[in-house]
């Protein structure tokens, strides 16, 4: 099977943005994730395992955050450590529950 891509970037509102985001955690929930884009789509069907990848940049003028979902069974950089996210102001649970 040949490769297959989409690629997405403008500027958009906080809002626009998140709601990206839900929509995003809301198809993985569900097990299917289908992006469309123009007349192109691809239809993924990530498994109970992937590799998550996430990196936070902060320079004098720009910042930056991004995460990569991968299909692999294993990490070749898993530290171990687990990985907090929050809003700063979180008064939940400080860390993430232990990957099964």
């Amino acid at each position: 099977m040949g490769e297959k891509e989409i690629g997405y970037k403008r500027m958009v509102d906080i809002r626009e943005a998140i709601s990206y985001l839900e929509s995003l955690a809301r198809s993985f929930q569900d097990g299917r994730v289908v992006v469309e884009h123009g007349e192109k789509a691809l239809d993924l069907e990530p498994p109970s395992v992937v590799v998550l990848e996430i990196e936070a940049k902060q320079k004098k003028d720009k910042t930056k955050f991004g995460f990569e979902i991968a299909w692999k069974h294993t990490s070749d950089n898993d530290d171990g450590e687990p990985l907090k996210i929050s809003s700063g102001s979180d008064t939940g649970p400080d860390d993430l529950p232990p990957a099964a």
